[in-house]
């Protein structure tokens, strides 16, 4: 059960931020909530997270910028991006930067939820990761939700 599971979500709108919380929460996670990459910084400083999920469009600092700090700073910590920008090359270089997985706003609670689940399991965040990249290094025409999509569905264990 995830209860021990400590998640931030990094979110400047307020209605993201509400969905998010709820989602992760009845899914038994403890959630903790910043509005910038500034709080964010400050949340990390204080306490350990296993999972940030980090928007891109930040007041301030943005996520992308974010990316490398946590990954210099809390490199344990597992980053989800999220935005609002589907765009293959802003994924291929949040991904590079060390994001786990890129989600589109909006999401699903249920792909929320099933990103973080991969996330948090080591081996499949790896292999996610690097067939994420994969594909939209290789099809310059692909979408990031298809793209998405294509590697869930080859990770998803036939009935």
């Amino acid at each position: 059960m995830p209860d021990a599971v400590s998640i931030l979500t990094i979110e400047d709108e307020v209605t993201v931020q509400f969905f998010l919380t709820e989602a992760l929460a009845y899914a038994g996670y403890e959630v903790s909530t910043a509005n910038s990459a500034e709080e964010a910084i400050a949340c990390l400083s204080i306490e350990p997270f296993a999972l940030v999920v980090v928007d891109l469009g930040l007041p301030g600092l943005s996520g992308l910028e974010l990316l490398p700090i946590l990954r210099a700073r809390w490199p344990e910590t597992v980053p989800i991006v999220l935005s609002a920008h589907d765009s293959r090359d802003t994924a291929i270089r949040a991904l590079e930067s060390g994001a786990y997985d890129f989600l589109s706003k909006p999401c699903t609670t249920a792909e929320l939820r099933d990103a973080v689940r991969t996330a948090l399991d080591g081996g499949a965040r790896r292999k996610h990761r690097q067939q994420m990249l994969a594909l939209l290094e290789l099809d310059e025409h692909a979408t990031v939700a298809a793209a998405r999509r294509t590697v869930v569905a080859q990770s998803t264990p036939a009935p």
